[in-house]
């Protein structure tokens, strides 16, 4: 058994800090609430964003790296990316966040 928390309980907290900001998010796909992944776009609203994953380092500590290779893409690419991933992993969350200075509010502890 996994001392691991559930993904679905993370991404619940920081969700609910998200409403309570005032901060846009939409999530187009719900994946595993025990052991899915998170795919995060995080949006500035003038076309470019951050499109971000979690990984695990040697330490089994979770990480995020940024999918497409640079800091800062064209929404069109990310979109283009969460659309090829939704038919790969089922079991992947899909995060949208807007927020124009572009933070992880996963990274906000």
């Amino acid at each position: 058994m996994s001392d691991r928390l559930p993904v679905h309980i993370q991404i619940d907290a920081v969700l609910k800090k998200c409403t309570e900001s005032g901060v846009f998010f939409y999530v187009p796909q719900r994946g595993d609430p025990h052991t899915g992944t998170i795919l995060l776009k995080v949006s500035d609203t003038k076309g470019q964003c951050k499109l971000l994953s979690q990984m695990r380092d040697m330490d089994d500590n979770l990480t995020w790296f940024n999918v497409l290779g640079a800091d800062i893409v064209a929404d069109a690419d990310a979109d283009s990316y969460i659309t090829q991933s939704k038919n790969i992993d089922p079991d992947q969350w899909i995060i949208e966040i807007e927020d124009a200075s572009l933070q992880n509010p996963f990274d906000l502890g």
